[in-house]
């Protein structure tokens, strides 16, 4: 999975001439204003860090397939930098006709609890029709995970996550 040779241009390309969903992710986040990403079906690698508003469309439920391949959050959403939101920020993301999966957490960032499928830190999030599956995470935390923002969920599907805590 390739990144974008020039975030910010307009064009997602990779070094390969190709558009990866890291590099049209990395161009969206360059990039000001809501974008749309119309993601085929397929599987394609996790470990995304969404900073600016986005839709993200599969084809169609089961089918577009965003995989964490159990090494680390699959997506997050927002920028800590290291501070604790203390009020919703501007982004808006949607996440639609996703199964996100195989996120794992081996260790505490930026919040401890901070989940391995989805995490969003202070944004507002929308997730509909997606499939979250298999994502094992620490500290009581899987699937999802939500530090002061607004997160809704409708008609989706959570299952088989689990925690890797000793206790």
């Amino acid at each position: 999975d390739l990144n974008d040779i020039a975030p910010g241009d307009g064009s997602c390309l990779a070094v390969d001439d190709t558009c990866t969903l890291r590099a049209a992710i990395e161009e969206t986040n360059a990039l000001a204003g809501a974008d749309t990403i119309n993601l085929p079906a397929g599987t394609y690698p996790g470990g995304f860090k969404i900073t600016d508003s986005l839709t993200v469309l599969g084809s169609r439920e089961g089918a577009s397939i965003v995989d964490g391949n159990n090494q680390g959050i699959v997506i997050f959403i927002g920028d800590s930098g290291g501070r604790w939101p203390t009020a919703l920020g501007p982004i808006r993301v949607a996440l639609h006709f996703l199964t996100i999966q195989h996120g794992r957490r081996y260790y505490h960032y930026p919040q401890h609890w901070a989940a391995a499928g989805i995490h969003n830190y202070g944004q507002r999030v929308l997730i509909s029709h997606c499939i979250i599956r298999e994502n094992t995470g620490i500290d009581g935390a899987t699937a999802i995970g939500n530090d002061t923002g607004h997160m809704e969920i409708v008609h989706s599907i959570i299952i088989n996550n689990g925690t890797d805590d000793p206790d």
